[in-house]
């Protein structure tokens, strides 16, 4: 497959080109300015690094400064709510919290500045071509998303762009290439892993791309065809509740994986769950399962009862549906057979209509 030859050309390129690394330490210097916050405190944390707290300080007369040392370049963020940026650490960082970008003055920062400035431009485009596609009221929802993915694949950089720039940089621009844009490539556990074979150890190290690459493991015991993982929860009075509970017990079973701050969570409950558990409401054969993910139990009652959700419930359930079924984002939604084997994964919409249809009329 092109993907394997791409990541071994690359594999070769860094094994025979790249310098033998040695621990170093990176003197720092930040010099920020932000109107309006004085005596409020800036923090500055490690993505890779469970978001630990590298730096902080206070504003004063609009600026802030920090000094220090640090074991890699790493990708950082900047925050002083609700305004953030993201930089490279480095030895000079000067947060533009307009741009949430880094100003470009040390090497580093000037190329993850170029870097990231390209992918707005690419995003700013496609935000307008789906602006010209809603005023056109002749076109379908399908043709809306042929005309899109057609105008995305002609002008976004392709996975090899973003593969190249990982394994060129074992620093912040490496990081952000594979967790916010590789992973978003919705590769296979197949591609992951040949991917992965090639990200440069310190950035293979850190605990989020540990977190990833676990993810895309889970995803292999999780994809159609697999039988369901069971996992726990409290129903909406508070008792404990399973999956298997719902699951192979002779019902096609819809699993939505939602919370009550996930925006898109909701508008796919109003838009398409809730008139589909209306229209199959008095079908045996069909039932619909919602899984609270990464919300607390209060929030979520409070959101079912807003919502008017009436299928039943998993609450408190924390992130190991993430964990178990390998996914990082939602909503995630699932179709079940009878027997409790994966139909569907990752079905938004239209999709999801689609795909009941089908199966009940077996």
């Amino acid at each position: 497959m092109i993907i394997r030859k791409i990541l071994k050309l690359a594999f070769l390129i860094s094994v025979f080109s790249a310098p033998v690394l040695k621990a170093q330490i990176i003197h720092y210097k930040v010099e920020g300015t932000i109107e309006g916050y004085d005596g409020m405190q800036v923090k500055m944390s490690d993505y890779g690094n469970n978001h630990q707290i590298i730096d902080t300080a206070t504003v004063f007369n609009g600026k802030f400064y920090m000094e220090g040392d640090y074991s890699r370049h790493a990708l950082v963020r900047f925050d002083i709510y609700p305004e953030y940026a993201n930089c490279i650490l480095d030895s000079l960082i000067i947060p533009d919290f307009q741009t949430h970008l880094p100003k470009p003055y040390s090497e580093l920062n000037t190329k993850y500045y170029n870097y990231r400035n390209n992918l707005n431009n690419y995003n700013e485009k496609l935000m307008n071509y789906v602006l010209e596609l809603q005023a056109d009221s002749t076109l379908t929802e399908d043709d809306m998303k042929e005309r899109f993915f057609l105008f995305k694949d002609n002008i976004y950089p392709d996975l090899k762009y973003f593969i190249d720039i990982l394994t060129e940089n074992a620093n912040g621009l490496g990081e952000d290439a594979l967790w916010f844009q590789i992973s978003d490539f919705e590769l296979t556990p197949t591609e992951w892993d040949e991917i992965f074979t090639v990200v440069p150890y310190d950035i293979k190290k850190l605990p989020y791309t540990i977190f990833l690459n676990s993810q895309y493991q889970a995803k292999k015991k999780a994809l159609p065809g697999s039988i369901f993982i069971d996992l726990e929860g409290k129903n909406i009075t508070g008792d404990t509740i399973r999956l298997s509970d719902f699951i192979g017990k002779g019902k096609y079973v819809l699993v939505d994986f939602w919370a009550s701050w996930c925006s898109p969570c909701l508008a796919e409950g109003k838009e398409t769950l809730i008139p589909l558990y209306d229209r199959y409401a008095d079908n045996p054969l069909f039932e619909i399962v919602g899984i609270a993910t990464c919300d607390s139990f209060d929030n979520s009652i409070e959101c079912i009862e807003q919502q008017g959700y009436k299928w039943p419930q998993i609450l408190d359930a924390g992130m190991t549906p993430m964990e178990l079924y390998g996914f990082n984002g939602i909503p995630m939604i699932m179709l079940f057979d009878p027997e409790g084997i994966i139909l569907e994964r990752d079905i938004r919409g239209q999709e999801i209509e689609n795909a009941i249809k089908k199966y009940l009329s077996e």
